[in-house]
């Protein structure tokens, strides 16, 4: 609860700074850009800090209350806190050690998945297999496989 007090100067700040969102108003309406998207992942990364969460379940709940208070404001649409929400979930934020794995079947398909340890992340039958360096599947795979830091995708 704390760490939400703390996200709402920020939600407001938005606000006031006529970075609404479209669609932000809370109905459900509007899409989510790319841009809208990485402003609602950037409130997020704000208010919650990936690398030092006690816990997965802290930085979720965190990262939930941030949300809830941008779409209240009506400076992040629900699209966009559907998305940013798959992104906290799926993350590595408070699981020390933990790695995200991006897995390309023989199909060609690349799908990702959070794992315990990075030798937990294994190729399926016929496919490949990364440790991606992002901390949320969001983030972590191309469409071949895992992507660079940079934003440029690795072969």
């Amino acid at each position: 609860m704390r760490k939400a007090l703390l996200a709402l100067p920020f939600v407001v700040a938005l606000a006031a700074a006529g970075l609404a969102m479209p669609g932000g108003n809370g109905n459900g309406g509007g899409g989510c850009s790319d841009s809208d998207l990485a402003t609602a992942r950037a409130l997020v990364d704000g208010s919650c800090d990936c690398a030092t969460a006690s816990s997965h379940g802290s930085y979720v709940s965190c990262g939930s209350h941030a949300m809830r208070a941008a779409v209240v404001a009506g400076t992040m649409s629900r699209a966009c806190r559907r998305l940013v929400r798959q992104a906290v979930v799926h993350s590595t934020c408070g699981r020390p050690g933990f790695v995200t794995c991006c897995r390309t079947r023989d199909s060609g398909a690349t799908a990702c998945s959070v794992k315990s340890a990075p030798a937990a992340c294994k190729a399926p039958h016929g496919g490949s297999a990364c440790v991606a360096s992002a901390t949320s599947c969001a983030d972590a795979c191309s469409d071949t496989g895992c992507a660079s830091p940079s934003g440029a995708f690795l072969d």
